[in-house]
């Protein structure tokens, strides 16, 4: 059954994580799981007129909350760990909302972009959320780069009895796909994979 899920990023404060307001179609389903990470999509409604879905990527990491946080905010592991990246740089970092540029260096048949996004991190003994704001005019356009200009999603850090986190993220796409799916899809989930594992053992190695 179709119910409505509203979700404000400008209402961060209070918990909610999307900067858009849409309509749950589907429940979530997954699309491939290797090493622990398994990665699942669920149709939604933007508006009348577009259609599009969401990701979720879902693993455990033996690392805290706190240490898997350190992961975002340094140039170097950033560029280690971040999904089809050839760059990326902390513009701005002040308490705990930072600015972060990402230039992609995706396989064909995709194109080079970069992307600037807005962190803001809200900690508590729950859990830990992260939500990622796009803020495209932060900075000039370079040459022969895209810029992303609508792009928003979150983590969600929960602390396990084990002393261990499960690490949720969540992204909605609010661009139509180049490429059908079934060409697009697997590319970019084993690029997600292999960030995840990444990710992963870079916050366990510093535990």
């Amino acid at each position: 059954m179709k119910h409505v899920l509203i979700i404000s990023f400008i209402m961060w404060l209070t918990g909610s994580l999307y900067a858009v307001d849409f309509e749950v179609l589907s429940d979530w389903k997954t699309a491939k799981e290797s090493d622990g990470i398994v990665i699942s999509y669920r149709w939604i409604n933007i508006s009348d007129t577009f259609k599009t879905r969401e990701m979720k990527t879902v693993l455990f990491i033996d690392a805290t909350p706190e240490t898997i946080i350190k992961q975002f905010k340094s140039d170097e592991k950033l560029n280690y760990w971040t999904a089809g990246s050839r760059n990326c740089s902390v513009l701005q970092h002040k308490d705990n909302q930072w600015i972060t540029h990402t230039t992609y260096d995706m396989p064909w048949p995709f194109t080079s972009n970069d992307l600037i996004t807005r962190y803001r991190a809200v900690i508590s003994d729950a859990y830990t959320t992260l939500t990622m704001e796009c803020i495209p005019d932060f900075i000039p356009v370079q040459p022969d780069v895209s810029r992303i200009k609508h792009y928003s999603a979150y983590w969600i850090l929960k602390p396990q009895q084990n002393g261990g986190t499960k690490v949720e993220f969540c992204t909605v796409s609010f661009t139509r796909p180049l490429f059908p799916r079934f060409i697009q899809d697997p590319v970019l989930q084993d690029i997600m994979i292999d960030s995840m594992n990444k990710f992963r053992k870079l916050s366990e190695a510093e535990q």
